[in-house]
């Protein structure tokens, strides 16, 4: 009898198990983050960072987890109160032009405002040249950005995006990869290519904003990228920039070449551990036809096990 009991055990265990890996086979491990908007959205608001932590709080409140919309809303109704509040907004504005290291939103309009203009055009053209002139190492996308401005104000409309890159890569903020495509592109005079890419980015940052757009470009690896970026912020800029900065760029592959599917990721991503990333995975690496037989085998046993007590208990 407790060999019985012990046998049916063994059967209700397998069941469970095999049922949790057909489970675990049909989530995707890359939407399993490490994070999740609200904490994101706290350690922003430790560096002012307000237009992301309302975007992340937003997306928070929309999809709180563990219950804490609450906690969510009120951090939104913070950035809220800290966006509208001109005085700061000035003094970052100002602070951002003085010192070209934005911090926040309205440093980082300071920063670019002297780059919309060609004296900031020469200026870093000057400071690069006097690099070289020491010996030390230039920044080739600082100086093709330079030109590239330069000649924009020969045209009626100044092109601003090209100062809003300059001032991502001096602060640190765009992609080591992406800043060496794109100085290979400008030193081979490959200025179509550069175009394009330019003109993906100024879509993104018009409908992300200047804040949340260099929250994210970090991230953004290559040209490809931008431009599913900008489709996806055509959609939807909020759910855009969750997407890009909780996964740290690796759900970029994953938006549609039209961005049509971003608020579908945006919904399907959730905080996990490492540990539920590795049981996904292997259990991905499992035929699923073979867990659908064992499956079906386990549950046959489980039920001739029944029957077989059902009749003991008959002939009894």
């Amino acid at each position: 009898m407790r060999l019985r009991l012990l046998y049916r055990g063994i059967l209700l265990s397998l069941l469970l198990l095999l049922t949790a890996a057909l489970y675990l086979q049909q989530q995707d491990p890359a939407l399993l983050l490490e994070t999740d908007a609200l904490s994101e959205a706290k350690s922003l608001a430790q560096k002012n960072r307000w237009p992301e932590v309302r975007m992340l709080a937003d997306f928070a409140a929309e999809h709180p987890q563990n219950g804490r919309r609450q906690t969510a809303m009120d951090l939104r109704q913070q950035a809220d109160a800290k966006i509208a509040d001109r005085w700061h907004n000035l003094r970052s504005f100002v602070r951002g032009a003085v010192s070209g290291k934005p911090v926040d939103g309205a440093s980082l309009l300071g920063t670019i405002s002297l780059d919309m203009f060609v004296i900031g055009d020469i200026r870093d053209l000057l400071v690069q040249g006097w690099n070289a002139a020491q010996g030390r190492e230039t920044d080739g996308l600082v100086v093709g950005l330079s030109t590239v401005g330069l000649a924009a104000t020969l045209t009626p409309q100044l092109h601003w995006a090209p100062a809003l890159l300059k001032t991502l890569r001096r602060s640190r903020r765009l992609s080591p990869k992406l800043s060496r495509i794109l100085a290979r592109q400008l030193k081979a005079g490959e200025y179509r290519q550069t175009g394009q890419f330019i003109d993906s980015f100024a879509n993104a940052a018009r409908r992300m904003g200047p804040a949340g757009i260099s929250g994210v470009m970090k991230w953004i690896d290559t040209p490809q990228a931008m431009t599913r970026l900008a489709k996806a912020a055509s959609i939807s800029r909020r759910d855009s920039y969750v997407v890009t900065r909780l996964s740290r760029g690796t759900l970029i592959p994953k938006i549609s070449s039209d961005g049509s599917n971003i608020r579908l990721l945006a919904k399907s991503i959730r905080r996990g551990s490492r540990t539920g990333k590795l049981l996904i995975k292997t259990a991905r690496t499992i035929p699923a036809s073979l867990l659908w037989l064992l499956f079906a085998l386990t549950l046959l046993a489980l039920c001739q096990q029944a029957l077989v007590s059902r009749n003991s208990r008959g002939l009894r």
